[in-house]
């Protein structure tokens, strides 16, 4: 006999695309060396060798819209880097790991990390593992269905100051597209802690600056918890996960999985693109659009797929539930801590979040300093490059200084937040219900409240109203 947990699993299971029915990883073998260049593992089922998604397809329509491969991926990527990187110093690296390999972008000189080897070595040429930069390491991890490529309009900047190590977090990118073994929170966001532990590793990289965006910037953070003798500076760029309640219109877009859209759409997913950003014209680029298609619409879903496990929709409350929210366990934080956050950002990573991350993070003893910038919403390393490399050159400064107090120049220190009297913070609550659509969600709260209350015939004192 099932227990309800039990019988709820089951029929969760069979609404969950066939990738990630109970396939483990040793039911995984990689494709013929000739399908891609790196390692990908697939299952050994021929049912589940050609992704499901095709039969629901709408390929035949729209013979001049782009479609999906990983050639046309790769020179998506390289046309993108192409368009905004100046530096020669760009070179692109397959990191193998024990199970999976990533891909990896360095920008800035490289030299053999065996002194004797000198120009006489041949191998370190193409293996990362032989090479070390000149400069510091700072490591770069892309947000939610990004890449690589999405980081372009810093590394010219990031070069002046660093060795710029970017790459795909497995289940993103061009890096392996693989099942993920984890089914709860805990599990999957250790599942890319440890890859990039690994990939430090195996690399040779001691201690490093670490620079991550949404997503990208949770794992950062949980990396920086579970390791604090290897990130010595921590740059938070529109960090998620900050509070246990998220925007509830935002979860449900990534619980529709946008991937899992263009993966249906196939040639139509372009359309989706011109919806989703109509009339931006920072998105306007057709290299950068391009590059996005084929980041989302590949056929093999991981990453997006995984990242459902680590919030839940509450549907009654209308509202998202993130289930390890940072503010929890960020007193284990010990690197100094530099906020990035778009004023712009309503909905998935408000500046009040960001607010309430440096007081706790200043309040146990650490060192944060918040920057908001303008003109910028949940991207503004790609929204409002100029003012984020600004404050990137500030905290390579700062960084250089032994994180003691640094001296900013005009263009910078109008971004910095600073506490205000609590008269003046009145104005600007740090609350989920501080922007319009948490508004929204707060009278419908109220509303379903009401709702309860009224079918019940009692006083319900589970719901919270929000006054």
């Amino acid at each position: 006999v099932l227990s309800l947990p039990s019988f709820l699993a089951t029929c969760e299971g069979l609404f969950l695309p066939l990738e990630m029915r109970g396939v483990e990883e040793s039911d995984v073998e990689p494709l013929a060396p000739t399908e891609r260049r790196g390692r990908r593992f697939l299952p050994r089922f021929p049912s589940l060798r050609v992704p499901t998604t095709r039969m629901w397809s709408l390929r035949s329509l729209g013979p001049n819209l782009p479609t999906f491969s990983e050639e046309a991926l790769e020179e998506a990527e390289v046309n993108v880097l192409k368009a905004y990187v100046q530096t020669p110093h760009l070179r692109q690296f397959w990191v193998k790991l024990s199970k999976y390999t990533l891909n990896t972008i360095v920008v800035g000189e490289l030299v053999p990390r065996d002194p004797l080897a000198g120009e006489a070595s041949t191998t370190s040429e193409t293996d990362l593992c032989q090479l070390q930069g000149v400069k510091p390491p700072i490591v770069l991890v892309h947000g939610h269905g990004a890449g690589v490529g999405f980081w372009a309009k810093q590394y010219d900047t990031l070069a002046e100051h660093w060795t710029v190590f970017a790459l795909d977090l497995v289940g993103w990118g061009r890096s392996d597209r693989v099942v993920c073994p984890g089914r709860t929170s805990s599990e999957v966001t250790a599942w890319w802690v440890t890859c990039l532990e690994e990939w430090r590793r195996t690399i040779h990289l001691d201690r490093f600056t670490l620079l991550g965006h949404s997503l990208g910037g949770f794992v950062g953070a949980r990396y920086a918890m579970s390791f604090p003798d290897v990130v010595t500076h921590l740059v938070l760029d529109c960090v998620g996960g900050i509070h246990s309640d998220g925007p509830f219109i935002s979860a449900l877009y990534y619980s529709a999985t946008p991937q899992r859209l263009m993966r249906m759409a196939g040639r139509l997913a372009s359309l989706i693109l011109a919806w989703r950003w109509p009339k931006s014209e920072v998105y306007n680029s057709p290299t950068l659009r391009e590059y996005i298609f084929q980041l989302s619409a590949h056929p093999r879903g991981s990453g997006d797929l995984a990242f459902l496990y680590m919030f839940r929709l509450n549907m009654l409350e209308r509202k998202a539930v993130w289930l390890e929210p940072l503010l929890d366990t960020i007193e284990a934080l010990s690197a100094p801590v530099t906020l990035i956050h778009g004023a712009d950002d309503d909905h998935a990573t408000p500046p009040w979040t960001g607010k309430d991350l440096c007081r706790k993070i200043n309040a146990a003893g650490g060192r944060c300093t918040l920057f908001i910038v303008p003109h910028a919403d949940h991207c503004p390393h790609w929204e409002n490059h100029d003012a984020f490399n600004a404050v990137l050159g500030w905290a390579a400064a700062h960084e250089r200084n032994g994180h003691e107090a640094t001296v900013m120049n005009d263009d910078v220190a109008q971004y910095v937040w600073e506490e205000t009297s609590e008269a003046e913070e009145g104005k600007n609550p740090t609350t989920p219900h501080s922007s319009p659509s948490g508004k929204l969600q707060g009278c419908m709260q109220k509303m379903y409240g009401a709702m309860r209350k009224r079918r019940a015939g009692t006083q319900d004192t589970s719901v919270t109203l929000i006054d």
